[in-house]
């Protein structure tokens, strides 16, 4: 038995843009009987290695990131999964930390999202150009 697709009645609009809050995906998911479970890895992009002066004469490489992106994969109990990749970028005030919390939650609700086909009734701007 494959996913069964769902739909999310909350959908909220912040900055022009719909979309639902993880809770209420995760909410429809459970009322469904379906499951997911979510995993998180980092993926470091721009790598480049640099010398820098340690103690006793001796030099150290240390490697640095350009940029830092949070790949999630949500499974569902069928064992089909769902990808997002999402860059970790934190708005003014926000710790590192708070950054990447942030970036994860986003993750999570895009590749429940894109595993489950929920939509939040936004024209599909693709799908439209490839009709034509």
């Amino acid at each position: 038995m494959g996913i069964k697709m769902l739909e999310v009645a909350k959908v909220k609009t912040a900055k022009g843009f719909k979309s639902h809050s993880l809770d209420d995906i995760l909410a429809a998911i459970k009322k469904s009987g379906q499951s997911v479970n979510f995993s998180e890895e980092l993926v470091m992009m721009g790598h480049q290695s640099k010398n820098y002066a340690a103690s006793a004469g001796k030099s150290a490489m240390v490697a640095e990131w350009d940029r830092v992106f949070i790949k999630c994969t949500a499974t569902a109990g069928t064992g089909e999964t769902g990808t997002s990749v999402i860059e970790i970028s934190g708005s003014d005030g926000m710790t590192p930390t708070q950054a990447s919390g942030a970036t994860a939650t986003y993750a999570r609700k895009y590749a429940a999202t894109g595993l489950f086909g929920i939509s939040t009734g936004d024209k599909d701007v693709d799908f439209e150009e490839s009709k034509k």
